[in-house]
């Protein structure tokens, strides 16, 4: 039914219409894909000299869905990989690459052989968020070493699934030595206790004389002392077995009895208490006053714990140790990864094994490459399915750990 309108005597020219209108629109998507749908970032203030970790993190660039460059059906996509090379993560040991991100890395790269070929950049650095702004522009199609996810990288790339999980730690270094930390256990230990047990084995002592006389004034109060100090044998020689002297020597040693007991949970109270104080903990961190790599994403997670953080432009963990040494006894501590701190121990710095919370490892991945990072996520899935991550987790921190190796 034509509601008495007849289009055959136009068919041919409305043919050639349709066939132009398609042509120019397959044009138009070639050259939309040609160019990747990347528009130059928006150019931003210098924050050099500000603490926060946002400095680095320039206002979003905006990425639609598409590859970087064209990529011709049945050959191997080159994909440009820069590896941010930090211990345990990435380094270098007898002339080749290594680490636990390297080696889930290279497990990676075996699953997706078929599909790509893998340049890798190497740089040393603990700046994490600003080489994400090269992955962000454009220069790379990922990044990886062990970057923590967050709200504001989010804005600039896009993560994979966790590889593994890792956690909020501090680097410290003891405050005082052995010496110092054994006067203050004299002094606020032995001493006053001390002092008490003598004073109250005198005055037991005297009662002890008043009520069996033959047993010698010094040896009264010695005998009586020494009970006070777990020793009471003394106290039940030479009596003389009269009821009032044994009941005061049977007071005499209930008493000593208890005092020990007292005494020994009352030290071992004290030296915990001693130990709290002198580690970082959850309860006191907002006293404390923290150095952090900036860029690497521990300034703002230790700020919102309430710790009073300064954040460094450095390549190595090095130098905040001796930013720290050099401005003693300024800092409590340096915030950082657990598996940053667990490998960075050394005689002069430990690690404290408080949990100050947990983050998700991944890698960043420039924002478009769907497909890029579909097949990451599915190959990263495959390798936690049959614990390849988990044992190569295990390999570098031991069993102990391995549940942050569990995904």
């Amino acid at each position: 039914m034509n509601f008495g309108f007849s289009f055959s005597d136009k068919e041919d020219e409305l043919n050639t219409m349709n066939q132009t209108f398609y042509r120019r629109l397959l044009e138009d998507k070639i050259k939309i894909l040609e160019k990747g749908f990347v528009t130059k970032p928006k150019k931003t203030k210098d924050k050099d000299n500000d603490d926060s970790e946002d400095e680095d993190i320039p206002t979003a660039t905006v990425v639609k869905d598409g590859p970087m460059e064209m990529h011709q059906p049945g050959k191997k996509r080159v994909i440009k990989v820069l590896a941010l090379v930090q211990a345990p993560y990435i380094y270098k040991k007898s002339g080749k690459y290594t680490g636990i991100v390297y080696d889930i890395w290279k497990s990676i790269k075996v699953e997706l052989a078929r599909k790509y070929d893998f340049e890798e950049t190497f740089i040393e650095t603990l700046n994490y968020t600003k080489q994400l702004r090269r992955v962000q522009n454009g220069e790379f199609h990922l990044a990886l070493t062990s970057l923590t996810t967050n709200a504001k990288r989010t804005k600039m790339i896009n993560f994979t699934r966790p590889l593994f999980i890792n956690q909020k730690s501090i680097l410290t270094k003891p405050k005082q030595g052995y010496a110092e930390y054994m006067g203050k256990i004299a002094y606020k230990l032995f001493l006053p206790p001390l002092a008490l047990l003598i004073i109250l084995g005198i005055i037991l002592g005297n009662l002890m004389y008043f009520v069996e006389p033959k047993r010698g004034y010094k040896r009264a109060i010695f005998s009586s002392i020494a009970s006070m100090f777990g020793e009471m044998g003394f106290i039940s020689e030479n009596s003389k077995l009269k009821p009032l002297g044994v009941f005061v020597a049977f007071i005499i040693m209930t008493i000593s009895f208890y005092f020990s007991i007292f005494l020994q949970a009352a030290t071992t109270e004290k030296l915990m208490e001693f130990k709290r104080d002198d580690e970082i903990n959850a309860a006191n961190i907002h006293t404390k006053q923290l150095l952090y790599a900036k860029g690497s994403g521990m300034g703002n997670a230790f700020k919102r714990l309430g710790a009073d953080v300064k954040g460094m432009k450095v390549d190595s963990i090095d130098e905040l140790k001796q930013k720290y040494i050099s401005e003693e006894p300024k800092w409590d501590g340096i915030a950082m990864s657990f598996m940053d701190a667990y490998n960075e121990q050394d005689d002069d710095f430990l690690i404290n094994k408080n949990n100050f919370g947990l983050n998700e490892e991944a890698i960043a991945v420039q924002i478009g490459e769907n497909r890029l990072l579909k097949d990451l996520d599915i190959a990263i899935t495959r390798l936690q399915d049959t614990y390849e991550i988990r044992k190569i987790y295990n390999s570098y921190f031991g069993d102990k750990y391995d549940f942050m190796g569990i995904l």
